[in-house]
């Protein structure tokens, strides 16, 4: 059922890239900012770091969390579900506690090298926002201080990916 790893248009060809040298991950560390993770999870035994952090007790965070990072490293094996880089070592940093959004992703960034992968799961509500479900939500970028800990990964060399879109706006 894991369609995203097909050929292009339906998947990203992670079959292919599976098939070249580091096609799997070997050698590229992922951080997770988020909110909570299940590393427990039979499917994400192998190459991971658990979570640095408090992460929530909520579970929706929780199941959301675990949801993703399988799909990116979920482990090898017979059972369950195949990451698009299973390979790769995969990790947490949860927004709660202390840390916060920007605290959390500066964390990650100094946790990690030059052409690692910082993906931040959040988005928050923006001017627009219509508190109806996600209608309006944008970007973390669109705050200062998460910009700020955005360009501090970046100019390390770290890659980011942050969700977008979720809120329908430009």
């Amino acid at each position: 059922s894991q369609l995203y790893l097909n050929p292009a248009p339906g998947g990203i060809d992670a079959h292919y890239a599976w098939t070249v040298p580091g096609g799997r991950g070997s050698g590229v560390r992922v951080i997770d900012v988020e909110g909570a993770w299940q590393f427990a999870h039979e499917d994400l035994t192998q190459n991971q770091g658990g979570t640095i952090g408090t992460p929530t007790a909520d579970i929706g965070w929780r199941n959301h969390g675990t949801a993703v990072i399988g799909e990116i490293g979920g482990d090898r094996n017979t059972y369950g579900i195949t990451g698009i880089s299973p390979d790769a070592h995969v990790r947490g940093v949860s927004i709660f506690g202390t840390l916060g959004s920007a605290g959390a992703i500066r964390k990650a960034a100094d946790l990690l090298s030059p052409g690692d992968i910082i993906l931040i799961e959040l988005h928050r509500p923006g001017p627009n926002a219509t508190g109806v479900g996600q209608v309006g939500y944008i970007a973390i970028e669109w705050w200062p201080d998460d910009y700020a800990a955005i360009r501090y990964a970046v100019e390390k060399g770290i890659i980011v990916v942050e969700a977008a879109g979720n809120g329908g706006e430009n």
